[in-house]
């Protein structure tokens, strides 16, 4: 079974354009840093009240951005400020709104030799002050989850969005009490967040496939060692900027959850269930539009993931109940398609 979905996997990634590989890329998390050009006001959230002061000169650490403000860590205080006070010390850094991203991961080749050497921190030290943060994103990824799962819909990912925005914004380089932040988060009658198990139903768009160099940021390139990208729509005729990603990890993943199954389940226009735990996928930036400056950005319209996936239910027929599990079948209990 672990050949067959090795094969599945390898066949796929050949196939692949390389637009695809570019836009599930890694994000690097080397710091950005800009100075400030003039006294300006920090804020406790972007256009929220001011809670501090910026000074002309200050080196300030970029740390996320959202709809035309920055999150910035001077030595003693984090704070938004507005764009137009910041001047970015690496030419290659636009604080242009939407064109702002972290730069491309460097290619380095695994830390461990084999997956299951690799240590849930990734390779990335926990103890080093300049690695600490992307370990703790490295071990948030992995899961699994824990609480009630929350019925969720896909706009609720959206609302989820309009929540963190402000607080921890995109492209963001988060610190363990930035990530308790938006543990709990109140969206309708519900309270939820990052960490917490979530359950939600969609149609599979785009083609599911194997990210490269994304096995929990162990550097493995292998398809079986690395992350399975899946995009959850509304409806099997909504384009990808119309959806959220839904991720498997390779650790423990279930043999039984092939590509090639997934595919045809795409294929077939079947809706899926998903349960899993709620990922803030802070590197990177919303991208709901096709618009070129976030080209390196996968399609979708929020940073909330399911990663990783615990359970994958796929509706037989056109249409299922989400409340009633009966009527679904698990994804490894599908035959292989020939």
């Amino acid at each position: 079974m672990k050949k067959l979905l090795f094969v599945a996997l390898a066949a796929l990634a050949a196939t692949l354009p390389v637009r695809a590989q570019e836009e599930d890329a890694e994000p690097s998390f080397e710091p950005i840093f800009a100075t400030v050009s003039k006294d300006a006001h920090l804020h406790e959230f972007a256009g929220g009240p001011a809670s501090g002061v910026a000074h002309s000169g200050d080196r300030v650490r970029i740390v996320g951005t959202h709809e035309g403000w920055f999150r910035v860590r001077t030595a003693d205080k984090t704070g938004w400020i507005d764009r137009r006070f910041l001047t970015p010390e690496q030419a290659e850094v636009s604080l242009m709104p939407k064109a702002f991203a972290l730069m491309a991961a460097s290619k380095k080749g695994p830390c461990f030799d084999t997956l299951n050497q690799c240590p849930t921190n990734g390779c990335e030290n926990p103890d080093d002050e300049k690695e600490m943060d992307h370990a703790l994103f490295n071990v948030t990824k992995h899961g699994p989850g824990s609480g009630t799962i929350a019925r969720l819909t896909l706009a609720s990912f959206g609302a989820l969005q309009k929540k963190a925005g402000p607080i921890v914004g995109e492209g963001a380089d988060l610190n363990a009490a930035e990530r308790k932040s938006i543990q709990k988060l109140k969206i309708g009658s519900v309270t939820t967040g990052e960490g917490h198990l979530a359950r939600v139903m969609g149609f599979i768009v785009e083609t599911p496939h194997p990210n490269t160099g994304e096995s929990v940021n162990c550097r493995f390139t292998e398809p079986e060692n690395n992350d399975v990208h899946i995009n959850l729509a509304p409806s099997a005729s909504s384009s990808a900027f119309e959806s959220i990603v839904v991720e498997t990890i390779p650790q423990g993943r279930n043999p039984g959850w092939t590509v090639t199954k997934l595919q045809d389940v795409k294929k077939k226009k079947h809706p899926i269930l998903v349960t899993g735990q709620l990922f803030y996928d802070n590197g990177h930036r919303v991208r709901k539009t096709n618009d070129p400056s976030l080209s390196r950005q996968p399609k979708r319209f929020s940073l909330w993931e399911v990663h990783p996936i615990s359970e994958i239910l796929v509706c037989p027929k056109t249409s299922c109940d989400p409340a009633v599990k009966s009527q679904w079948t698990k994804l490894e209990d599908l035959p292989e398609p020939q």
